[in-house]
């Protein structure tokens, strides 16, 4: 018995409680400021050129009015643009207000990976969280609706596996599951798949309101497909990515680099790992959702494996690949429990399986280590190396080389001392027969120009396709904006398949060429 349990109200229990508490909560602030030192090296790294420019643009479209899937094409739910947009509203529209948006979005993801961890000891929790973050450097700091997604799947299932499970939280893990699709729809077989195990665990009184939770958050894409109709919502969340597009798209694992398949095959066995830990812990206390916590968070992480298979690079594989690694050390804990007589050797050992892991990817992916290591440097040092901001109308995207930025400058200043505000402008490759990708964030850079097209961004079999709107679109721009390095297709899948030559015809017969700034070309409508 210590002093203060002579306090009436305090125990020895209470007080290990809290000493606990302070423990967990200076574990967790102190792994998330170091991930905050190798985050901040990201935050000068080169955007991409569609994927982040698209952050950037569609946010401000909908700040003026416009409607996801009425007034631009996107293949993710409206969730992303919509928070995006109410951000640029309180702090501005720029890259960096955006990429902190990312870092945000990381650090939530961390924090909840802790909180599910954390129920097996302070020492598994830091493993896991320390892992996860490592992973996620690696990604960097966009503002992915992916990320979104997880930070609200994880928190999700923290609500659902608490102690207890009031009809407030039931409702709130349900709007959390919501929120994640509505950040992305394709999270679904996932999350489904998740939560199965969890629901055998409650009541069907609580099972209805989780549902209605969900259908509450869910309720904002039934305004969207009043406003926008039924069919282009269901076009673009489901027709085009998952039927048309993805042949354009599409990775297979035949033409990957060893070291990808490597990756790819140590994921996979870190969710077998983590699902029979899961199982383990489960078994015999099916009824207890606490102890369902690593089973379902295993099955999230097999779910969204999707993620990965669906486009095999090195970005979408640390999508999926950053959960299934990130929490082995709880796998680890709860298959050591019964040799491991203390949770402190439970601890130990999942610290141990973290360094191993550490080794492990550093050994089949040496690429890794040093991106790391540069990204932590940069940070540290508060002055990070690598891309070049292009400036114009006090605004900045970064971009990956001299040339490039140069070319930009050139070709932004005769756009700007020659257009007129409210005219129209169109951005895509130079041959439109082909829409792989384009250059988004230029729209963002010139923000006097209105958008002239549906397709702000371009994928194969979409804006290409046989019925397309994309010849009318060019028609009715004022300027072009034009890039000849978006017409290289990649040999292993059918992005290089050609579209109609109507929009090529429309340039040749209305627009005259101003100028070729490296790969950009630069046309205005003809007098």
């Amino acid at each position: 018995m210590t002093l203060l349990s002579q306090i009436p109200g305090i125990d020895d229990n209470d007080l290990l409680i809290r000493k606990n508490r302070r423990c967990n909560i200076a574990a967790l602030v102190i792994s998330l400021l170091i991930a905050v030192v190798g985050f901040s090296g990201c935050f000068e790294y080169s955007g991409e050129p569609m994927d982040e420019g698209t952050l950037l643009v569609y946010p401000e479209l909908i700040q003026n009015g416009a409607v996801p899937y009425r007034d631009f094409e996107t293949f993710y739910g409206p969730a992303n643009p919509w928070l995006l947009a109410g951000v640029y509203s309180v702090f501005g529209n720029n890259v960096i207000v955006e990429r902190r948006t990312g870092l945000f979005y990381r650090l939530l993801i961390m924090g909840a990976i802790f909180c599910l961890a954390q129920r097996r000891g302070t020492n598994v929790a830091l493993a896991c969280t320390l892992l996860s973050g490592l992973t996620l450097i690696l990604t960097g700091v966009v503002a992915h609706a992916w990320m979104a997604a997880m930070v609200c799947a994880l928190w999700y299932l923290w609500v659902l596996t608490r102690r207890e499970l009031s009809s407030r939280g039931a409702f709130l893990a349900g709007m959390l599951g919501g929120l994640a699709l509505l950040f992305r729809l394709d999270l679904g077989p996932a999350l489904i798949l998740a939560t199965l195990p969890l629901f055998v665990a409650i009541s069907w009184r609580q099972r209805w309101i989780v549902m209605g939770g969900a259908a509450v958050a869910l309720a904002p894409l039934a305004g969207v497909a009043v406003v926008a109709g039924a069919d282009q919502m269901l076009n673009n969340l489901f027709v085009y990515p998952v039927l048309r597009s993805n042949p354009g798209r599409h990775i297979p694992i035949s033409s990957i680099e060893p070291f990808l398949l490597h990756l790819l095959w140590l994921h996979f066995a870190a969710v077998a790992v983590n699902v029979a830990a899961g199982l383990c812990g489960a078994w015999g206390s099916w009824g207890n959702r606490r102890k369902l916590v690593m089973l379902s968070v295993s099955l999230l992480s097999l779910g969204v494996t999707h993620q990965a298979l669906q486009r095999l690079d090195v970005f979408h594989l640390l999508l999926a690949a950053f959960l299934s690694i990130g929490i082995l050390p709880l796998a680890v804990s709860i298959l050591t429990a019964r040799v491991a007589a203390t949770k402190k050797r439970e601890g130990i050992a999942a610290l141990a399986c973290a360094a191993v892991v550490i080794v492990s990817v550093s050994a089949l992916a040496p690429t890794f280590p040093p991106i790391i290591a540069r990204a932590f440097a940069d940070g540290a040092r508060g002055n990070p190396s690598g891309a070049i901001f292009v400036e114009k109308n006090g605004r900045s995207f970064p971009v990956g080389d001299e040339i490039t930025a140069r070319a930009l400058d050139e070709m932004l200043d005769q756009l700007e001392q020659h257009s007129e505000a409210g005219q129209r402008l169109f951005v895509g490759p130079a041959d439109l027969r082909t829409t792989i990708y384009c250059d988004t964030f230029i729209y963002h850079l010139v923000p006097k120009l209105r958008p002239a097209t549906y397709f702000l961004e371009m994928n194969p079999f979409s804006a290409n396709r046989p019925d397309s709107r994309l010849a009318d679109d060019v028609q009715s721009a004022d300027w072009l904006v034009l890039n000849l390095a978006w017409n290289i297709p990649e040999s292993f899948n059918r992005s290089g398949d050609q579209g109609s030559d109507a929009p090529n015809v429309v340039v040749r017969e209305n627009f005259v060429l101003v100028g070729i700034y490296d790969t950009y070309g630069l046309f205005r409508r003809k007098s």
